[in-house]
């Protein structure tokens, strides 16, 4: 396995501030539940990989993966993949476009746009700072507060058409009483 030394990348990738908060590139935390006799933990890793650019510049990209699993007593144990992406350096101020791709939650594959890119990228820190802090956050409720979980696509359809019909329907009303006004 490639291991990169730490003086060999940037930290905080270039152009991305907001990450400056994160101190390590991996940390997991545990959690134990007495009442369902299950053990179960998540955890975070950062993999720095060098890319080649135009420049002969270094030039990294950063495959961020958050992964939980769970044990129980029944000697049953799962791994389930909960956000996982790839980040890319940003090199020059005009450059904003693919530079979060391969955006997978809940292991399925998201559209990389740029309102998804910042919701993944929040919902990652919120992640990676909880598990420093020791705490577990609840996957799917973290997921579904950055509007980052897979299942949420078909809910903001089903919203867009009640908003259109809620339109519609006011079209109609604002016209009829127009035409009840007039008479």
């Amino acid at each position: 396995m490639f291991h990169l030394d730490q003086s060999e990348y940037v930290w905080p990738p270039r152009g991305w501030i907001k990450l400056d908060t994160i101190q390590k590139l991996s940390g997991h935390t545990i959690v134990k539940d007495p009442v369902f006799a299950k053990v179960s933990g998540i955890f975070y890793k950062i993999q720095p990989t060098p890319i080649i650019s135009k420049n002969n510049k270094d030039k990294f990209s950063y495959q961020f993966d958050i992964e939980g699993w769970e044990y129980d007593i029944n000697n049953t144990s799962r791994e389930y993949s909960i956000l996982s992406f790839v980040l890319k350096e940003r090199i020059s101020k005009l450059q904003n476009r693919f530079l979060l791709t391969d955006i997978r939650s809940n292991g399925r594959p998201l559209k990389s746009t740029q309102i998804i890119s910042h919701r993944v990228l929040s919902a990652a820190l919120h992640f990676i700072r909880e598990i420093d802090k020791g705490n577990a956050p609840d996957r799917r409720n973290t997921l579904l507060l950055y509007k980052v979980h897979p299942s949420q696509k078909e809910l903001y359809s089903l919203r867009k058409d009640r908003l259109a019909l809620t339109s519609m329907m006011k079209q109609v009303f604002n016209k009829a009483e127009n035409n009840n006004a007039a008479e």
